[in-house]
């Protein structure tokens, strides 16, 4: 294997990331938006937002629904006033039930389902919702960093000076430089680790 100090700035900020394992979730950067509901099954996504199914959090009302497996586009229609849920159980509900479907219906009545466009996966790290490298990117090296990359160093590479000097001054900010002190973190034996001025 490759002497740690090899490897590049990037990679250095790559292998950071196994050391964080639970901490930064991207997953919880993306998000499921349903719009006309077509790709999205009613009872066993997860669409309204926090981590369990409607089948999971109301399994008695799951069972007794003649719906099973069906998208939320087939769970209602679209009327004058808007979006019209129709669900259709096996049987009546009995009264113990009725602050569970009380809930369940206060829960889907919140959702407006579209007459068009697709369901889709969002990336919340961007306005458009259109996931890029680099807003990951930032977003993983400000979780790293705990601080914001973006235009950090924008007035630095906006100076009319030789691109050789713009490298030179980003790593002396970052600390890159492969000083005495930097090589020896980095498990390069040196001898003297102090300066040779000194």
């Amino acid at each position: 294997e490759r002497n740690s100090s090899l490897h590049s700035h990037c990679w250095k900020d790559l292998r950071q990331l196994n050391q964080i394992e639970e901490s930064i979730k991207i997953k919880d950067q993306i998000e499921w938006k349903v719009r006309c509901g077509d790709m999205t099954r009613f009872w066993e996504d997860k669409w309204l937002g926090g981590d369990r199914t409607l089948m999971d959090k109301f399994p008695t009302l799951y069972q007794v629904s003649n719906q099973q497996q069906q998208t939320i586009s087939l769970m209602g229609s679209h009327k004058e006033e808007g979006w019209e849920w129709n669900f259709n159980w096996r049987r009546n509900l009995f009264d113990s039930e009725a602050s569970m479907a009380a809930e369940f219906l206060e829960e889907t009545g919140l959702i407006s389902v579209q007459q068009h466009g697709a369901d889709s996966w969002i990336w919340k790290q961007h306005s458009s919702g259109i996931y890029s490298t680099n807003t990951a990117y930032k977003f993983l090296m400000e979780e790293i960093r705990g601080d914001p990359v973006d235009g950090s160093f924008v007035f630095l590479w906006k100076l009319k000076i030789p691109p050789k000097a713009k490298i030179f001054t980003w790593r002396l900010i970052k600390d890159c430089l492969p000083t005495k002190l930097n090589l020896r973190g980095r498990q390069v034996e040196i001898t003297d680790p102090m300066c040779p001025l000194c």
